[in-house]
């Protein structure tokens, strides 16, 4: 994480980078029991996917001030475990009032 400049304002723009390992707990179970509200007495079992319960997450983002009280941000983050991996990714402006 660091300041990578500053605007004629004299507010930074913000480089940040993130890694985390992350450990879910609790309940494990990916199976359950459902049926339709026409045919209550017919019931089905639906099996969930089996993921890690271990991942390591990783980001990084950009945010650079525009003129006064508004700023431009770019973040991106990524999860990875066993059996899911996903990315995600947004882009926004921010106003401070």
């Amino acid at each position: 994480m660091g300041l990578a400049g500053s605007n004629i304002f004299g507010r930074e723009a913000l480089v940040e980078f993130r890694a985390n390992v992350a450990q879910d707990m609790g309940d494990r179970r990916g199976e359950t029991n459902v049926a339709l509200l026409g045919n209550p007495g017919f019931m089905q079992s639906v099996r969930g996917t089996k993921v890690g319960t271990t991942a390591l997450q990783i980001g990084a983002g950009l945010s650079v001030p525009v003129g006064t009280q508004g700023t431009v941000f770019v973040n991106g983050n990524a999860d990875f475990r066993d059996g899911a991996n996903s990315v995600n990714g947004s882009v926004g402006y921010r106003y401070d009032f």
